[in-house]
């Protein structure tokens, strides 16, 4: 356990916040002439990293946030720094693990990646695993929503999270430059530095360290939801907490050395990090919201996860002399990550994650030959491999799944031709996917059971389709998609109490490979003043995995499984992962109008206005609704700049969720007033230093979060203020 520091008050408050751009169906960058572009942004780490894309690339909705919107918006989670984008939700499970929901998917569905390579954590395992990521140290974070498994594999059949973080640099810089963060307030506090310079000759360099420590969650009023509870269990909770959600703490620090070497033609480098993380479980902590523990004994027995991640990154590429082959590239990783499941402070279970992952791709325009002249459009395209091993393992006397060596090697490859305002894309992807389980032993009503799980060869295959036509100034685009993935180890093998998720999981050996079919409707079109920009999309399945409820209870004295559960402190919820017909559909919208005001010969006050929106429907086709899905959304978001001043204002309204699914409590609408103020000052030889101050919930809403599996036991946190200063020399 690591105290990140060792005084109190050396700095003022942590952050969240958001406001700024909204998600657009292509990048978020702000276009020159724009008001966001009239904003005297902090640069960017002298290593610019740039996102790394095929020449072909697929017309997928993105958006990437960057500079001081990042900043302003980076919380303590990925989930939470990306939670007010459109068709994006936070599943949070206290306040110290939020994972993104892309359009209702999450979890297995949803792939984060750092530097194009995979965290490779365990937090597709279960929704108690935080995402081993510090959102502080990105230089940048692009979301992909909709099915990108053509590019990154079936785990982000829902969508990818990919965070450029400069670790390895891509760029000489001209000289050495450093960037701090310092920033703290009512939910902790939390610091950042970054360093990046060159040796002499063709070598850049970079180092970078981080901390942060999260108080105890303020709430306003009661933490648990008592009315929720006793409709759900038909028993009150005995323990309760006004103001403040128990053992909710957490700290984290970590750091990076990287260096790269690089060349006329291209470029090799390497990195070298490491991450601890140490945070608490909420009483009550459950991962399926279908059974609680609401004994004071086991209020006052606190889980805490103890993690830590060795992680080696290789990355490079190199331009090719041919006119037909353009450029290489490749990276891989070495990961090795593990974390305790601590209870009375002791080891109960102990999670590990060795993940070896490489990924190479050329870039061609092999099918330019195919055209008669080049008058008839361009065509390029990229192919590519990836290989991932990987030894899963869940030791001690909670383990619920078997040791697991995992191995996946896919083929891939996108093509595209462009003529004139046509644009057409076409990829696919084939995975070849195998699994290993170990023989382990079981306790079943008192006798030790001894299991040897079948192995299992799988081969999910995804193509896409797209094409899109420039009117304009804007673009309508249409995509028709199918995307497979195999299931995960714990959807296939668990049979074991979690009891950081307080329930027994059952996995199904025979499931199959779950295939999504979908089209997506984009169109971005300026109107008078004012940008529309739309998505509407449609998800189906056949075989969509979920959880399910059996009604039963493994009782944790006895190792038995009962019907009935006389003690909820002994009691364990079972829970089994099913296949079954589902479909999902949604929208993503927003109208936008820039503004300028000037009296005078005075600087000009601009900005822009948003209006914004989205949902997502879910249900399988026997009528019963998808659980835990965000609610519809409604968004006003202001943002002003005048000279080195920006300021930005969000408020969002949630409306009820009252389709949470089987066995799950329907949630209350909400409403949130959301700010922020920077301030940016212009120093000597380009140097800059900005204050800054965040504000979330300012009217301290409690708000009960739908896609929560504690929603009932942890509401989001109050009311957050920050303070912080950041320094560019």
């Amino acid at each position: 356990m690591r105290h990140v520091f060792t005084k109190r008050g050396a700095s003022l408050l942590c952050i969240t916040l958001m406001a700024g751009q909204s998600a657009r169906s292509q990048d978020a960058t702000a276009p020159a002439g724009s008001p966001i572009s009239g904003v005297t942004a902090l640069p960017d780490v002298s290593v610019q990293s740039t996102r790394e894309q095929a020449v072909v690339d697929m017309q997928e909705p993105t958006f990437t946030l960057k500079g001081p919107m990042l900043r302003n918006r980076a919380a303590a989670t990925l989930g939470a720094t990306l939670q007010d984008e459109l068709g994006v939700a936070n599943a949070s499970f206290g306040s110290n693990v939020g994972l993104p929901v892309i359009r209702g998917l999450g979890g297995s569905r949803v792939r984060t990646l750092v530097g194009g390579a995979g965290t490779n954590d365990a937090s597709n395992i279960s929704a108690d695993h935080a995402v081993m990521a510090e959102p502080l140290l990105a230089d940048s974070i692009t979301v992909w929503k909709g099915p990108s498994a053509i590019r990154f594999g079936g785990g982000a059949m829902g969508g990818a999270v990919e965070i450029e973080d400069g670790r390895i640099p891509m760029t000489l810089p001209r000289r050495t430059q450093f960037r701090g963060d310092l920033r703290g307030g009512t939910e902790g506090r939390s610091a950042v530095v970054k360093i990046d310079g060159r040796w002499p000759g063709s070598v850049a360099w970079h180092i970078d360290v981080h901390g942060r420590e999260q108080f105890t969650t303020k709430v306003p009023g009661w933490a648990q939801d008592e009315a929720a509870i006793t409709q759900q269990f038909a028993l009150p909770p005995t323990r309760n907490t006004w103001g403040r959600v128990l053992n909710t703490d957490a700290r984290s620090s970590g750091g990076a050395v990287g260096a790269s070497w690089l060349g006329e033609t291209g470029w090799l480098g390497l990195s070298l990090s490491t991450l601890q993380q140490n945070y608490g479980i909420p009483p009550g902590g459950h991962s399926h919201s279908h059974g609680a523990d609401t004994s004071t004994a086991a209020a006052d027995e606190r889980v805490r996860i103890d993690a830590q991640q060795q992680r080696l990154d290789l990355r490079g590429e190199l331009e090719l002399s041919s006119e037909v082959l353009k450029k290489i590239k490749w990276r891989s990783a070495h990961t090795d990550y593990r974390h305790d499941e601590l209870e009375g402070g002791q080891a109960a279970t102990t999670f590990r994650n060795k993940v070896n992952e490489f990924k190479v791709e050329l870039e061609h325009t092999l099918m330019q030959a195919l055209l008669p002249s080049p008058r008839h459009g361009q065509a390029t395209g990229t192919i590519g491999m990836h290989v991932t091993e990987r030894a899963f393992s869940a030791l001690g006397r909670e383990a619920f799944a078997p040791r697991t060596a995992a191995s996946q090697a896919a083929l891939f490859t996108v093509q595209g031709w462009r003529q004139g305002p046509w644009q057409f894309d076409i990829g696919a992807r084939i995975e070849y996917v195998s699994y290993r389980p170990a023989e382990y032993g079981l306790s079943r009503d008192g006798s030790d059971v001894i299991k040897q799980p079948p192995e299992r060869r799988l081969r999910p295959g995804s193509w896409s389709a797209s094409v899109r036509r420039d009117v304009g100034e804007g673009h309508v685009t249409l995509t028709r998609w199918m995307v497979s993935r195999a299931p995960d180890i714990q959807e296939l093998y668990a049979d074991g109490p979690h009891m950081a998720t307080r329930t027994y999981d059952l996995g199904r050996e025979s499931m199959g490979v779950e295939t999504l079919r979908g089209w997506d409707l984009g169109v971005s079109q300026p109107l008078g003043g004012f940008t529309v920009e739309v998505n509407a999309y449609r998800y189906a399945s056949s075989n969509y995995i979920y959880q399910r409820s059996t009604g039963r209870f493994y009782n944790t004295d006895s190792g038995g499984v009962r019907f009935e559960c006389a003690r909820l402190d002994l009691c364990l919820p079972v829970t089994q992962y099913e296949q079954a017909p589902a479909e999902l559909q949604g929208y993503e919208l927003e109208l936008s109008h820039p503004w300028r005001w000037a009296i005078r010969e005075s600087p000009a006050l601009h900005g822009r206005v948003a209006l914004t929106s989205d949902a997502v429907r879910g249900r399988l086709t026997s009528g019963a609704a998808l659980p835990r899905l965000p609610p519809q959304r409604f968004g006003l978001r202001l943002e002003a700049n005048w000279q080195a001043t920006m300021a930005e204002l969000h408020a969002l309204r949630g409306m009820p969720q009252q389709r949470p699914g089987d066995q799950e409590t329907a949630t209350d609408g909400w409403f949130q007033l959301h700010g922020s103020l920077r301030h940016t000052t212009r120093m000597a030889d380009g140097q800059r230093l900005s204050w800054f101050l965040l504000a979330r919930n300012i009217t301290n809403q409690q708000v009960r979060n739908s896609t929560s599996f504690l929603r009932s036991y942890a509401p989001e946190p109050g009311r957050l203020v920050q303070l912080g200063v950041e320094v560019s020399l």
